[in-house]
């Protein structure tokens, strides 16, 4: 009896080191035969968001960054609590991906009743379309897109800003599958690149666009010991600042601050009072 319960114990402590070893992901490149897909998403404010995501793959429905985050608020929460999100695929076949675009927002207090409830956000779906993929191995795509009264587009992007697969809609008519713009960011400067960093992305499509970061640090959460907060400093360019989500295994971008912006911060600082430059 005792060796029985030995084996189980030993067993169960195994596979609890094999969970802590596989499930976070901490930035390593992407392996050859497989393709990464990111969700992403756009604030508006503190209760709303744009979502770009893959809703479907070969027709089959999955989880993705809208769906969690529509369900990730509880009680008295006001605020949205942003997702991240990244599908895994196998390289090798073409697939057929299901793109969307939506915009979450918070219902704002709820009555006290129902402080322990879970409270889903509000849904405005803005734009969905299915288009033909054929990946590559050992890459990292990202779905983005556009939204505004007169054109809408949701794309797939690679890492290197080269725009792959488009659905658009011009002025209310019917999403389309399009061809990529000739316009699209392979010509943009890294310092452009930043900027254009969306909720949703992880260490891996960080370190994919620029590199490994100059410094970085890790702090944990006080309130919840299931996440934490990861932050890449990049000299000249900024920092990038993800949550991390233990339980899930993933962290993911929710602020970007390009240096442009802190030096035009302290530019202002200075004129004000020379002594707060101390702080930069």
């Amino acid at each position: 009896m005792k060796k029985l319960l030995f084996l189980l114990l030993s067993s169960l402590l195994l596979c609890a080191c094999e969970h802590q070893i596989v499930r976070y992901d901490n930035g390593e490149p992407v392996p050859d035969y497989l393709v990464s897909i990111h969700d992403s998403f756009l604030p508006d404010d503190a209760q709303r968001s744009i979502y770009f995501y893959v809703k479907a793959i070969d027709g089959v429905a999955g989880d993705n960054a809208k769906h969690l985050a529509q369900h990730a608020r509880y009680g008295n929460m006001q605020g949205l609590s942003n997702q991240g999100y990244r599908h895994n695929l196998p390289t090798g076949r073409t697939v057929t991906l299901t793109l969307a675009a939506s915009r979450l927002t918070t219902t704002g207090v709820v009555p006290i009743a129902f402080a322990y409830e879970s409270i889903p956000a509000k849904e405005e779906r803005l734009l969905e379309g299915d288009l033909r993929f054929t990946p590559k191995g050992g890459t990292i795509y990202q779905v983005r897109g556009i939204i505004n009264d007169q054109y809408q587009a949701v794309w797939l992007e690679s890492s290197n800003g080269e725009i792959v697969a488009q659905i658009e809609r011009i002025a209310g008519g019917a999403p389309t599958a399009a061809q990529p713009a000739a316009s699209d960011y392979t010509g943009l400067d890294i310092n452009e690149h930043f900027i254009r960093i969306l909720g949703g992305e992880t260490p891996q499509l960080v370190k994919a666009k620029f590199g490994e970061p100059d410094m970085q640090n890790r702090t944990a959460s006080r309130r919840d010991v299931n996440t934490g907060r990861l932050t890449y400093n990049y000299l000249n360019l900024g920092s990038v600042h993800f949550l991390e989500d233990y339980q899930r295994g993933i962290a993911f971008s929710n602020r970007v601050d390009p240096e442009f912006e802190r030096l035009a911060l302290a530019t202002v600082l200075q004129a004000a009072n020379p002594a707060l430059m101390r702080q930069y």
